[in-house]
């Protein structure tokens, strides 16, 4: 998967901690969501919603 190469990557460079942290995050938010689909006009609704803010 992509962030599997990321965080390899990630590994081997020198990023602030920081950083490190905000991508674990990332990664683990994307495996909890990649498990629930979610239906298109949900996806729709909530960037719309971001976009009229």
């Amino acid at each position: 998967a992509i962030w599997d190469s990321v965080v390899r990557e990630v590994e081997s460079s020198s990023l602030p901690e920081w950083q490190l942290t905000e991508l674990k995050r990332r990664m683990e938010n994307s495996e909890i969501n990649s498990k629930v689909p979610k239906a298109w006009e949900l996806i729709e609704a909530e960037a719309l919603a971001k976009v009229r803010k």
